[in-house]
């Protein structure tokens, strides 16, 4: 599939290594030329360089200063920007242990840099009527966890923040989306000091068994890898997605088991409760949901290139009477849950809350052929 990339010039934040080495390279391999920004290189940035289509630019985007000159280096106009930079330091003394000082350099870290750096890139990219923006955002944005408060609240206002601005900017050519993974195979998580070395010296376990369990919370069983990240974020920056803003690609698959909060707040909104199980229905602690092969048709192409496109998250989220606390995805693969989603659908008793009036035909019977089976209409 040709993304039409070639030729384009990319920005790409904390490029030297894991999620934006991986951007890098895979922008690379469709044509696209790129600006590397990173306070320091590695042997693996330095090869592309090398190789003719990467430069690479030294700063520190945490500086007010350092996003404005990225963009301003860049060898003419940027087509695409890639804001990857981040980091999750692991909070063991809880949420009292967290300082004034370290929430600030979280935000900073982790939303300032993205708003500056699209801040320094939109005016150019708003002038052309055209340009791609992809922020790397994380699950932690939709379900925080107290080990990462702060780096959880700065997501959850980078995803807000990338929303918004999609909407203000969509109708003049530049789109704005998210990409959300999971625990990713990155030293982040794996590395000296990352987050599993962390969270087992403050347990008394092996780094190895803590990764290990954070694996087993997704359905495949393993981590992420870092070029599936990037195949995310190519998808959403190329021209065959030139329709697409404002929306979130999650390249992962939680399946840990419900919250209780969940199973409370489903309880009190009566029909849609428990996952499509009735009100009477309460996981037993440590149980994991797992459902039918349905739960693996979601986590298929054809559910998220087909279905989903048509099905804005907010829609199901609204008519799931669960809001962001309950995903989609594995709302969406409990048989009893997509059927009681297409009745709504079909029956028009709720119209989208997207945009109102009456649900399309099309979506109402591209549904029904997911839920037979797959099969196109």
């Amino acid at each position: 599939m040709d993304l039409e990339l070639d030729g384009r010039l990319a920005v790409v934040t904390a490029a030297s290594r894991g999620i934006g080495l991986a951007v890098v390279r895979a922008l690379t391999a469709e044509g696209a030329r790129v600006v590397a920004g990173a306070r320091r290189p590695s042997h693996e940035l330095d090869e592309l360089v090398d190789a003719g289509r990467v430069r690479w630019v030294a700063g520190d985007l945490v500086d007010p200063a350092g996003p404005a000159a990225l963009i301003a280096a860049a060898d003419g106009p940027v087509d695409i920007l890639v804001n990857n930079l981040g980091g999750a330091p692991v909070r063991t003394g809880g949420f009292l242990g967290v300082t004034d000082e370290q929430w600030h350099a979280t935000l900073e870290l982790n939303l300032m840099g993205a708003i500056r750096t699209t801040r320094a890139v939109l005016p150019g990219m708003l002038e052309r009527g055209r340009g791609s923006i992809v922020n790397i955002c994380s699950v932690n944005s939709s379900l925080p966890d107290p080990l990462v408060i702060d780096y959880s609240t700065a997501k959850a206002a980078l995803a807000a923040f990338s929303k918004a601005l999609s909407k203000e900017v969509g109708g003049r050519g530049v789109r704005i989306n998210t990409v959300s993974p999971g625990p990713v195979e990155t030293d982040l998580w794996l590395g000296a000091g990352g987050v599993a070395e962390t969270v087992g010296r403050a347990s008394g376990n092996e780094p190895g068994d803590v990764a290990k369990g954070a694996a087993g919370d997704s359905v495949t069983g393993r981590f992420t890898h870092p070029e599936e990240v990037a195949d995310a974020v190519l998808m959403l920056a190329g021209a065959r997605s030139g329709n697409t803003t404002g929306a979130d690609r999650r390249p992962h698959r939680s399946a840990g088991d419900w919250p209780e909060r969940v199973i409370r707040r489903a309880r009190r909104l009566g029909p849609l409760a428990a996952a499509g199980r009735g009100p009477s229905f309460t996981p037993p602690r440590g149980r994991r949901v797992r459902t039918s092969a349905m739960e693996q048709d979601a986590a298929a192409p054809g559910f998220e290139q087909e279905i989903l496109p048509l099905f804005r998250p907010v829609d199901i989220d609204h008519m799931a009477g669960m809001g962001v606390l309950l995903d989609q995805y594995a709302y969406m693969s409990v048989p009893e849950n997509a059927e009681r989603v297409y009745s709504t659908v079909a029956d028009q008793r709720m119209p989208p809350p997207s945009s109102g009036g009456a649900w399309p035909e099309e979506k109402v019977r591209l549904l029904r052929a997911w839920i037979d089976g797959g099969r196109r209409p």
